[in-house]
């Protein structure tokens, strides 16, 4: 849903820099599957470029959210 926006105002379009403001985590790259980083509220945005999933490489700061998700088990990389 393009329409959807988190507690925190993030949204799928927003920037990793608009991320940055609210979230003190870092992104983090899961092998095989991509980029994505815990925002403050409990949601993840997966980070891509172009609407893909960015897989490797370096992020940049407007490297751009392109889907949000909830997950119990994505938490465990944060610990």
């Amino acid at each position: 849903n393009s329409t959807f926006i988190t507690r925190c105002g993030i949204k799928v379009g927003s920037t990793l820099s608009e991320i940055k403001k609210i979230s003190k985590k870092e992104p983090i790259l899961m092998p095989g599957w991509g980029y994505f980083i815990l925002l403050s509220n409990g949601w993840f945005a997966g980070l891509g470029i172009d609407n893909k999933i960015q897989t490797h490489g370096k992020l940049s700061s407007d490297t751009k959210v392109i889907f949000l998700f909830k997950s119990s088990y994505h938490l465990y990389w944060y610990e």
